[in-house]
């Protein structure tokens, strides 16, 4: 099969009964740049499932000046949440333990908010050095007509904000 680098664009030839499923993980032969490959009749569903399976998705409830006050997260099949009353210091170090296994990150506007939460408090979690995904930019996708859609919680309606 024909795959190119998605960094340089450069194209390869790869023997597609080297590909197993969920599939792999090749080095660019140009720029180094390491990708992922599919293999060849793997469906939307098995190809969103594997990816799935390495992120850490993350979803904070924070108050303004930064207390969490809600964690939840999913990787894989674990699930971690703590809500109510908690340690903070046990929970942020639990949720780094279940990161752990993780290579990415992925959340609703992580960036401007989660991230710098986590950080504000404990600034040597490992899960703060992966890499990130944030829907909050893929939100012009899955509304085009309404971008910025209003952000619609069960205990509020934020008006002003970019969703």
């Amino acid at each position: 099969m024909n795959i190119s680098c998605p960094a340089c664009r450069a194209r390869f030839r790869l023997d597609a009964d080297r590909i197993s499923r969920p599939g792999v993980r090749v080095r660019c032969g140009e720029c180094a740049h390491v990708f992922h490959v599919d293999p060849p009749g793997m469906d939307a569903r098995e190809i969103a499932g594997a990816f799935m399976k390495d992120g850490l998705l993350i979803d904070l409830e924070a108050a303004p000046e930064g207390r969490i006050f809600a964690i939840g997260a999913i990787l894989g099949d674990e699930t971690f949440e703590r809500t109510d009353r908690f340690d903070m210091k046990s929970a942020l170090a639990d949720l780094d333990r279940l990161g752990r296994g993780a290579t990415f990150v992925l959340g609703h506007n992580i960036l401007a908010h989660d991230l710098p939460v986590l950080s504000a408090i404990r600034p040597d979690l490992n899960l703060l050095r992966l890499p990130v995904i944030d829907t909050l930019y893929l939100s012009p996708l899955a509304f085009p007509e309404n971008p910025y859609h209003r952000l619609v919680k069960d205990y509020k309606l934020v008006r002003h904000s970019r969703n």
